[in-house]
């Protein structure tokens, strides 16, 4: 996603993740881990739930279908990320859209945590709302 950032740009996407790690840590880490997305601190995990994300288990975070993801992105040059005691490693992400009005128009919640939706199933989305 972070590669093609400028494809959602383009098709006037204003857009953002949200990470567990409280502010300061956020911080540190985007010094060290420069991205073109901006980053929203949410470590109470309000918008986790309000997306209604789910935790793992041990056995979906450790599955083979999960670390064959991990071992293509390190493959990659991905660097693995140690998460901060604050972070729940349980806690699973989410893919969302949402239209100019503020209404959620996609949601894809994830499985596991290889399991997003492909940029080019995102940017087929935002073309499907004009954009918005």
């Amino acid at each position: 996603m972070q590669q093609r950032w400028f494809e959602f740009q383009k098709a006037g996407v204003e857009g953002f993740g949200i990470v567990q790690a409280k502010p300061e840590t956020l911080q540190w880490w985007l010094k060290r881990e420069p991205r073109p997305l901006r980053f929203l601190s949410d470590s109470e995990r309000k918008f986790y739930r309000a997306m209604d994300l789910e935790r793992a288990t041990w056995g979906r975070i450790l599955s083979w279908k999960a670390l064959k993801v991990y071992l293509r992105l390190i493959a990659r040059g991905w660097g693995v990320r140690i998460p901060v005691p604050e972070e729940d490693k349980l806690q699973l992400g989410g893919d969302f859209l949402f239209d100019a009005q503020h209404r959620l128009r996609y949601a894809y919640r994830s499985e596991d945590p290889g399991d997003r939706p492909s940029c080019n199933e995102l940017l087929r989305q935002v073309q499907m709302l004009g954009g918005s």
